[in-house]
């Protein structure tokens, strides 16, 4: 792990920066740049669906071209296609202009964040016989703090240039930080074959390879589908259940703190639980907790809160390292990028139906669809489990 500090470093760096200046924008100049350009709330916050359905989209091709050619140039291709669209999106005049800088923020994400950078940190990993799951949780520590860096530094960008000049501060962020930093990505071999050792017997044979995709790619896109909409949705399911304004802001500041505590405490117990175990196990914690968000009150939403965070912090780690587990390096780009089309989408278009089942029916049909979907979610991880082996 040592001999990984500066790749480390850099990535964790440009996740928290590419984060900070992409997904949080609606959150943090969104206020702005309704009243500046006449954008309806929707269409603002809708930027965010575009960048995690066109995301999940790309995600597949872009798979494949890091499997063939390693992450450094995919990441610094990412980094300008970052900058071009915040420039684009300073000069925003209306709908248009606004949904075309989103779509290449969606293009931009599976090159620059997240799954690309598994796959870096993943290729040097195991380049210095590294198990790639503790350096990968290492990574993932920084999107947890990513929440912690937006609203201060999109505030004061604000304040100092206006909504405008923030979004070419942001622009010029990914293009003289990031870039620099994902050109000093080690070029790597790309995983595209097998180590000389050949796969581990334990890993799943092709012809069942198929089935345990769909399988997994069911499980996290149903979760997904509820984590990031309970996150946009969050204040207001929460006065839902009967917790004051002041309590409900407490609850949503302390939730990263409580998913970055996960993440650690899961690159603890790598050694002794595998990817599966660990995606079981934070699956499990979803159910419950949203029965605590229907049940109401302050203490029981504290307990949502506490398993919903815990939740989503350990299966972002799950995600990424299970087709890795299950099939080895071979693919490793290109099995990321499938199980990540069906998981961003899901994300995309999560915000958008709970928005409209609080508007039709209210905050009960929003947690009774969440229950339901996590329960699913769970089965569906379990059912792979079963499969794997069964076959």
């Amino acid at each position: 792990m040592a001999g990984m500090a500066p790749l480390l470093l850099a990535l964790s760096l440009t996740q928290i920066l590419g984060w900070s200046t992409t997904f949080y924008i609606p959150a943090t100049l969104g206020e702005a740049a309704m009243a500046d350009t006449g954008l309806s709330r929707p269409a603002v916050f809708g930027g965010v669906s575009i960048m995690f359905m066109v995301g999940g989209l790309c995600a597949p091709t872009m798979g494949r071209l890091v499997d063939r050619n390693g992450a450094r140039s995919v990441m610094m291709a990412g980094s300008v296609i970052a900058a071009t669209a915040l420039a684009g999106m300073a000069f925003a005049q209306g709908l248009a202009s606004w949904v075309a800088s989103w779509v290449m923020i969606g293009v931009m994400m599976p090159m620059a964040l997240a799954n690309t950078a598994f796959v870096a940190v993943a290729q040097a990993a195991l380049a210095r016989g590294i198990p790639p799951r503790r350096p990968m949780a290492v990574m993932t520590l920084a999107t947890g703090m990513a929440i912690s860096a937006a609203f201060p530094l999109g505030a004061k960008l604000q304040d100092a240039l206006g909504w405008r000049g923030a979004c070419l501060a942001f622009a010029a962020i990914n293009l003289f930080i990031c870039l620099p930093l994902h050109a000093s990505v080690p070029r790597g071999v790309p995983i595209a074959r097998e180590s000389a050792q050949g796969p581990d017997p334990g890993r799943v044979a092709p012809g069942h390879a198929a089935r345990v995709m769909l399988l997994l790619a069911l499980a996290f896109a149903l979760h997904g589908f509820c984590t990031v909409a309970l996150e946009l949705h969050l204040l207001t399911l929460l006065a839902a259940a009967r917790v004051s304004p002041a309590l409900a802001l407490s609850l949503a500041a302390a939730s990263g703190p409580i998913r970055v505590a996960a993440r650690l405490v899961d690159m603890a117990l790598a050694r002794r639980m595998n990817a599966m175990a660990s995606g079981l196990s934070a699956m499990a914690l979803m159910p419950p907790g949203i029965v605590a968000l229907i049940i109401g009150g302050p203490t029981a939403a504290t307990v949502f809160l506490v398993l919903w965070s815990v939740s989503l912090g350990i299966t972002s780690i799950a995600r990424a390292a299970l087709p890795l587990d299950l099939f080895g390096a071979a693919g490793y780009g290109a099995r990321l990028g499938r199980l990540t089309m069906p998981v961003h989408v899901g994300q995309g278009i999560g915000p958008m139906v709970f928005a409209a089942l609080l508007d039709r029916f209210g905050a009960g049909a929003v947690m009774g669809l969440s229950l339901a979907f996590s329960c699913a979610a769970f089965a569906a991880l379990l059912a792979t489990t079963r499969f794997i082996r069964r076959a």
